[in-house]
This record gives structure tokens, C-alpha cells and sequence, in this order.
């Protein structure tokens, strides 16, 4: 298990930026980053620590999803970009959502 805490600012999971132990929630956390930055956007980062850029992006993509609740992709993020780690979910059921996506 990895115990350094490198990566790039926007795509640090919370629990990264709080020094925390990586775990692969931290995976679905960058994953998240990447499809909300491709499929929709990122807030901007102004003057913000890490630990406020973080929840600006978790509130952003849960803002997205209560927009459109019937859009997939943006509940999906929404999903990938809890803050809490324990509620993000697994690689498993981001693989599968994924592919119903593309299927539908």
C-alpha cells in the first residue's frame, strides 16, 4: 500500500489532502475528477486551499446531479466525488455503471 501522498492538486481526494492513508476510494476520487472535468466542469480554484477546492468540487458535482437527477453520468460523479470515502463507489460499480451508460 502506498503511504506518500503526491498527486495533482485538483485530482487529490479528501482524504489525501488530510494526510491520510491511500486506499483505492482515492482511485474513484481521481476517476471522478477526470469525468467531471471532460463530461461537464471544474470550479474554478481562486484562492482556496486544497481542503476547500475539494468540497467545492464534491458540492458541484452534487449541484450537477440534483439538476438533472435522470442524468446518469452526472449521478455517477456525484457518486465518485463524495466526500466521505466510505460512500464512494467501488471499482466494481463504477465499471458497471459506466457500461450501462454507454449501453443506454
Amino acid at each position: 500500500m502506498v503511504s506518500s501522498h503526491g498527486g495533482t492538486t485538483h485530482y487529490r481526494a479528501p482524504e489525501l489532502v488530510a494526510h491520510q492513508r491511500y486506499r483505492n476510494p482515492v482511485d474513484i476520487w481521481a476517476l471522478g475528477v477526470v469525468g467531471l472535468q471532460y463530461l461537464e466542469t471544474l470550479p474554478d480554484e481562486d484562492d482556496t486551499t486544497e481542503a476547500e477546492y475539494t468540497r467545492r468540487v464534491s458540492d458541484h458535482a452534487r449541484r450537477l446531479a440534483r439538476q438533472d437527477p435522470s442524468s446518469g453520468h452526472r449521478r455517477l460523479l456525484s457518486q465518485m466525488l463524495h466526500m466521505a470515502s466510505t460512500e464512494r463507489p467501488s471499482t466494481l460499480a463504477c465499471f458497471e455503471a459506466i457500461a450501462n451508460l454507454v449501453a443506454a
